[in-house]
């Protein structure tokens, strides 16, 4: 993980604006305040990765007859499995029913031509669980990252099914050096407003940069949940964007900050006659 600038001007330009996602995930929001003279310096507060070995998704890949269902509980899980399974040269149609979690993984898996089964709008264990029917003698799959919880696991199995639970992608915080080198840069006063995307980047951040001091800095959400996780983390908000993309966050943040430069005179500009 490293800084990305957003543009090919110079680092130290006066207006900067600290995204708290990858780099890919965000094209239309850095493009949109460049072309305000607005740098943007990428700094993912979690990055996602492939897993360092496949081992044991291929295994699962190859049994994968013997799975009852597949259990899906975020849109990175379904991309980074069905990425596999094109590497292993293995079709859709081979798999078992897929179970989702929240429309957006739903969304995730039609993209790669699978209706999911079942849409509980929480992940709690419970819900579930309760969403596969009766799990008694079934053997489920659930592919995620490399922090899944075992309460899933717990549940169905207390119900008289299994799961087997396999990491499809990791996640990977800054190292302390890169944290060290935003902590000068926030202390230099080097950015001047900080785009947060969701509740977990805020929480992050804040767990990485406790002594974080918002003076002048703005800070930026995409949500109103966003804003109240900013809120409670003691901080103050400055921009919410009108609907929840990442363009009208861009759009709100680029006009905030040029309504600041409009009002910053020089005042060598300006004679004194009186």
């Amino acid at each position: 993980m490293q800084f990305v600038w957003g543009s090919t001007q110079m680092a130290d330009s006066k207006r900067t604006v600290l995204l708290t996602r990858p780099k890919g995930a965000s094209v239309e929001f850095t493009s949109m305040l460049g072309r305000h003279g607005i740098e943007v310096l990428h700094f993912p507060m979690i990055e996602i990765l492939p897993p360092k070995q496949w081992d044991e998704v291929d295994a699962a890949l190859e049994a994968i007859a013997m799975y009852s269902g597949i259990v899906f509980t975020s849109a990175n899980a379904v991309h980074f499995f069905f990425h596999r399974m094109k590497e292993q040269d293995i079709f859709s149609t081979s798999l078992p029913p897929c179970h989702a979690v929240g429309q957006k993984t739903a969304a995730a898996l039609k993209s790669h031509g699978i209706s999911a089964h079942g849409i509980p709008d929480t992940a709690s264990a419970a819900d579930l669980a309760a969403a596969l029917g009766d799990v008694s003698n079934q053997f489920f799959l659930q592919p995620g990252s490399d922090l899944l919880r075992a309460e899933f696991c717990d549940t169905v199995e207390a119900k008289g099914g299994r799961v087997k639970q396999v990491t499809v992608y990791r996640t990977v915080q800054p190292s302390q050096k890169e944290m060290l080198q935003l902590d000068q840069m926030l202390i230099e006063g080097s950015i001047d407003c900080i785009a947060f995307f969701s509740p977990s980047a805020v929480k992050n951040f804040i767990g990485m940069i406790p002594l974080f001091t918002q003076a002048t800095i703005l800070i930026a959400t995409i949500g109103q949940t966003t804003a109240a996780a900013v809120l409670n983390s003691g901080l103050r908000v400055d921009i919410i964007a009108p609907e929840q993309t990442a363009e009208s966050l861009a759009s709100a943040i680029a006009e905030r900050i040029v309504s600041l430069q409009r009002i910053e005179l020089d005042p060598d500009q300006f004679m004194d006659f009186g």
